[in-house]
């Protein structure tokens, strides 16, 4: 949506910089005010592109590799009703909110319908297929022991080194990035963007004491 305000202002002060009390064009074409004030034509739409389709692969891996984890340990559960229930309620919020943050990507990359709709399906299945998965190996599943947890830790340790590296480094630092942030055209916008990505992550962190 930034990047389309962007479009839009950049359309806008080409049509009309010329016209308008005799600006020059480059005073016209500039988003944001003072210090922060970026020139429109810095601010490019990256749909489809390279890096882009590399970021969706990278989150679609990391966010596979979770969902399985997670389904296994929700399906090796056979007695403890009370941890089920709490790690199925931690599981649905977390696997939604994921799947925005896929989806998206999947649109920005441009993939095609096809193969856009085949990575939605793979991250679909992941979850149940990880359950089943779970409920396959319950009965001589060992959690305490050194293989189980060696394993389980590895495959974490994998989904979180991606996970973060996409989250903050390619779509928290973009977002935040200047050119992005001087489409906010007051502070009180700006601060409300940092406020909610606080809350955000304070969420996540508050679904984690159940699971």
């Amino acid at each position: 949506l930034a990047h389309s305000q962007g479009s839009v202002a950049m359309s806008h002060g080409k049509a009309t910089g010329t016209a308008q009390d005799g600006m020059p064009d480059g005073d016209v074409n500039k988003l944001g005010k003072g210090a922060d004030a970026v020139p429109a034509a810095d601010i490019e739409l990256s749909h489809g592109t390279h890096k882009q389709k590399t970021l969706a692969h990278c989150f679609e891996l990391g966010c596979v590799v979770h969902s399985v984890i997670i389904g296994i340990m929700l399906g090796v559960i056979d007695k403890d009703y009370a941890q089920a229930r709490n790690i199925l309620i931690a599981m649905v919020f977390h696997q939604w909110l994921e799947g925005i943050g896929l989806g998206a990507l999947i649109a920005i990359a441009d993939f095609g319908l096809l193969k856009g709709w085949l990575l939605v399906l793979l991250y679909a299945i992941t979850a149940p297929v990880g359950v089943a998965i779970g409920i396959g190996i319950a009965e001589g599943y060992d959690s305490e022991s050194t293989a189980a947890s060696a394993t389980q830790g590895t495959l974490n340790c994998v989904s979180a080194g991606i996970l973060i590296y996409t989250g903050l480094v390619q779509l928290v630092a973009l977002d935040f990035a200047p050119e992005c942030m001087a489409l906010l055209r007051t502070r009180w916008a700006k601060v409300g963007c940092f406020v909610a990505f606080f809350v955000a992550a304070g969420c996540m962190a508050f679904l984690a004491i159940w699971a």
